[in-house]
């Protein structure tokens, strides 16, 4: 195995599910968005396409931040005249923006992020909620998951340790917080009490890289080729196979559906920024009272042939589902409800980047992007309804890995660089 720190960041508690929404916020008021074609296959275990309408109208909810004025100085917030947006930590780009504690605007409209851990990082894992003093990560290799204050800069707490008796078992693929840490290494799947504590096998099975989520009294995980549901006690329930290289899941609030991208045996496109080869994905739906799973639309999920290597990202709510493609970085949208084949909407245009991680909210999509064949990095939104992007970081040279390494929380986002983790007030 090959030596690497990495981190996984995960939402628990009051940050533990999704924020759901029936409203989409925007930064600009537009409520405009492309269209692409999005082809798709029928159900990939038999079962029958859903019925139903694809999906609600995307409003723009009142109070959603505006796009910054283009002049950030005199203006005028709540009847006070004469501000300069571009240095008020209280109106810091809009009317209202404020930065909070142990950040400042920066003097161009943006709050200075604060950085509450320094060490090695990669991809990143959770904070167990926004007011909390603590967010849960996991270091991958050697395996151990850890919390570490949010508030202020600390040590991390070591709350378990993979075993290392045998060195390929010494490798943390991804971890998943809820009522308590459910860890996959590369022989078993493991769990330990949220307050840290010994491992205690729960379903001993050897498997490569997986992405991990504990939700609703189930275990969801995909690995290889393989969806696979499972109970709470790591008995498998529902395994799909063949499902190509699977990747990134995520569940909705609800506890209703999983979503989840895999590699399908065609080759996709070429990547824009590179012209190299990509890898063709699809989105699939898993239906969780009946077990029923539907491949929805394929895409261009995945680059191997440029730097920082990329694949699609997932989140969703209980309207939507958010996904990136891989050649181009655009950001998609899929209502829940959809039936395959239907039309997905570009709310961001990619031009080539690579989008490394994806959240979102009642509001808004968030990413971490990267422009290739650089290694420079930008924190980016868009309202849930389309319209202009806002860069709510200038870019960095620090590389983010692929992965979990974005959380957005009621008040703030959390993300990871190469280096540290990070807060920032939306």
């Amino acid at each position: 195995m090959a030596s690497r720190s990495w981190l996984i960041l995960t939402l628990v508690g009051i940050e533990g599910a999704l924020v759901a929404g029936v409203a989409c916020g925007s930064f600009s008021g537009s409520d405009t968005a492309a269209d692409v074609d999005a082809s798709g296959d029928a159900s990939i275990d038999g079962a029958p396409a859903e019925s139903g309408a694809t999906g609600p109208v995307c409003v723009v909810r009142d109070g959603a931040p505006p796009q910054p004025p283009a002049n950030l100085t005199k203006q005028t917030c709540n009847g006070v005249s004469g501000l300069d947006l571009s240095g008020d930590s209280d109106n810091c780009g809009w009317c209202g923006h404020v930065c909070g504690a142990n950040s400042a605007c920066d003097g161009s409209g943006r709050c200075k992020s604060f950085t509450f851990y320094t060490g090695a990082a990669g991809e990143l894992l959770a904070t167990i909620d926004d007011i909390g003093p603590l967010l849960y990560f996991a270091a991958l290799a050697p395996g151990r998951v850890m919390s570490v204050p949010t508030g202020a800069l600390g040590a991390p707490t070591d709350l378990t340790d993979v075993p290392d008796a045998e060195p390929q078992f010494n490798w943390l693929y991804n971890a998943s917080i809820g009522d308590r840490i459910t860890v996959r290494t590369f022989g078993n799947l493991e769990t330990a009490p949220l307050d840290g504590g010994p491992l205690a096998i729960l379903h001993a099975e050897a498997k490569g890289a997986a992405y991990l989520i504990e939700r609703v009294n189930h275990i969801f995980e995909t690995s290889g080729d393989t969806f696979q549901d499972m109970t709470k006690d790591g008995t498998p329930k529902k395994t799909i196979t063949n499902v190509g290289g699977a990747a990134d899941l995520t569940v909705t609030p609800s506890g209703d559906y999983v979503f989840f991208i895999a590699r399908t045996a065609a080759d996709g496109g070429l990547d824009a920024a590179t012209s190299t080869p990509v890898g063709r994905g699809a989105l699939y739906r898993y239906t969780i009272a009946s077990g029923a799973s539907q491949q929805l639309m394929e895409f261009d999920a995945f680059t191997f042939n440029t730097f920082p290597i990329g694949q699609s990202h997932i989140a969703a709510d209980n309207e939507y589902v958010f996904f990136a493609e891989a050649s181009n970085g655009d950001i998609l949208r899929l209502p829940v409800a959809a039936n395959p084949g239907d039309t997905a909407t570009v709310l961001s245009k990619g031009n080539g980047r690579s989008v490394t991680s994806l959240a979102s909210d009642a509001d808004r999509v968030y990413w971490l992007q990267g422009a290739r064949p650089a290694t420079t990095t930008e924190l980016h939104a868009v309202s849930r309804c389309g319209g202009a992007d806002y860069a709510y970081t200038s870019a960095t040279n620090e590389f983010i890995y692929q992965g979990k390494g974005l959380i957005a929380a009621p008040q703030h986002l959390y993300f990871a660089t190469d280096n540290k983790i990070e807060r920032l007030a939306k």
